[in-house]
């Protein structure tokens, strides 16, 4: 036993003093990892501090964007609850309640509206809280006025808006009319499939095209095809119950009920004037949509035309083709303005093609970076940014060009606008801008990888 334990003791002090020896030799190792090479010469530091401004600008423009947001999110969160609950009261009929919830509804709404920067129709939360609002107003006011709520009395909300809501409206009277019907509740049934036509008759005048509208309309068909078969149905019962019971105040009754019908089947249930007004809208709306289209390929056209230019080293060409471009978007921003809703798609995709091709322009007359403040035209922080993204690939597409020439000089600077790009977009990316960063991190890696292979085949002579 004695031998094992002082075997063991004599282990223990050997493993010690090999540790220690590691130790000590690792302390004397003097070889460490060089640190990375810098990319950027002088050129490359004033490149990166003549941004630098501008992006800490944008930067705080995206956090206050953020942050409004988060109030948004808030306050649709406790919206949306009394909405909820607006519309359970009104299903069950306990409607007494609901003037108040609509009310405070209404200032909520009102104060984030004021809250928000950019206009309504490009906000799709706000839109989205605004339409389930007025679908609780419109189920309400049909309970107490037994018609459709006019759009001359909202206090907010586009005609696209009060449109969707009201399709949504449409949808909420299966149940209340199948609740009717086990009341035996015909005239409140007719009541409900006479607005219905009356509403489908002016909504065949819009055309919707292709959109969430559309879709909502397709569905009011259905609803009104359900309604005539419950009152079939309905009709069916009553006439069997009717012929087997002769009592002469049922038939008083039944007398009452059908002129009650007939007022009913020949009063408008909708606002007339107000639909003639939303049809007449809907129908420039669409002209000027169309028009917009259309100037939007013919302004995308021209900056692509513009970018073909530079990389045939016609540098006139490019300018004359991107000042048409700027022209034919001056006209277009005019037609935006009035219908902000337009911006979005088309056109926005068109200025962010300008943006790249302005850009490209700039770089190849000023070696520099255009800035957001520095275009003709006025662009967004995403418009911008994606112009900046496919900037990158534009440039790298010329780095190939100068790299068959062995022109490494060139390809560097290139390099280093990437680089620098990528730097900011990553200050400024946050969930809205991680494709566009990915795009600018594979361009970056192209560069890096033409680099070394010219770095290679010159050592290689």
């Amino acid at each position: 036993f004695n031998s094992v334990t002082s075997g063991i003791i004599r282990y223990n002090k050997i493993y010690k003093m090999s540790i220690q020896t590691t130790a000590t030799a690792i302390d004397s190792f003097s070889y460490l990892p060089s640190l990375p090479t810098s990319s950027f010469s002088i050129f490359g530091n004033q490149l990166q501090s003549s941004m630098e401004n501008e992006m800490n600008l944008l930067t705080e423009e995206i956090i206050d964007h953020e942050k409004t947001n988060e109030k948004l999110f808030v306050s649709s969160s406790l919206i949306s609850k009394q909405i909820t609950s607006a519309m359970f009261l009104l299903r069950t009929g306990d409607i007494n309640k609901v003037d108040e919830i609509i009310k405070k509804n209404e200032n909520l709404i009102i104060n984030l509206i004021a809250l928000t920067n950019e206009p309504i129709d490009n906000n799709m939360k706000l839109r989205n809280i605004i339409e389930r609002h007025l679908e609780s107003v419109m189920l309400h006011h049909f309970f107490k006025n037994g018609s459709l709520l006019p759009y001359s009395l909202l206090k907010f909300g586009s005609i696209e808006d009060y449109l969707s809501a009201s399709l949504n409206f449409v949808q909420e009277l299966p149940r209340y009319v199948i609740g009717r019907a086990i009341e035996n509740d015909i005239l409140s049934i007719k009541i409900c499939h006479t607005l219905l036509s009356q509403l489908n008759g002016k909504l065949l005048k819009i055309d919707f095209r292709n959109g969430i509208l559309r879709r909502r309309f397709d569905g009011l068909k259905y609803v009104i095809k359900t309604i005539e078969e419950i009152l079939f149905e309905l009709s069916t019962v009553n006439k069997i119950h009717s012929t087997n019971d002769n009592d002469d105040d049922n038939h008083t009754l039944t007398k009452k009920s059908k002129s009650d019908f007939d007022i009913v089947i020949n009063q408008s249930l909708i606002p007339d004037s107000d639909f003639d007004h939303i049809i007449q809208y809907m129908d420039i709306y669409d002209k000027e949509r169309e028009k917009v289209i259309k100037l939007s390929r013919e302004i995308q056209k021209l900056s692509k035309q513009s970018i073909y230019s530079l990389h045939r080293n016609d540098i006139n060409d490019a300018k004359s083709k991107l000042d048409n471009a700027i022209v034919i978007a001056k006209q277009t921003l005019e037609i935006v303005n009035q219908y902000p809703g337009l911006r979005t798609g088309s056109f926005s995709n068109s200025l962010e093609e300008y943006g790249e091709a302005a850009l490209f322009i700039n770089y190849i007359d000023n070696n520099n970076i255009l800035l957001k403040s520095q275009f003709q035209l006025p662009l967004t922080i995403h418009e911008y940014i994606g112009a900046l993204s496919d900037f990158t690939g534009e440039i790298g597409r010329l780095a190939v060009i100068k790299a068959t020439n062995r022109d490494i000089n060139i390809v560097k600077d290139i390099l280093q606008f990437d680089l620098i790009i990528y730097y900011y977009l990553s200050q400024l990316c946050l969930n809205n801008f991680n494709k566009k960063l990915r795009s600018v991190q594979t361009n970056l890696k192209k560069i890096e990888d033409i680099i070394y292979e010219l770095t290679i085949q010159s050592k290689g002579g």
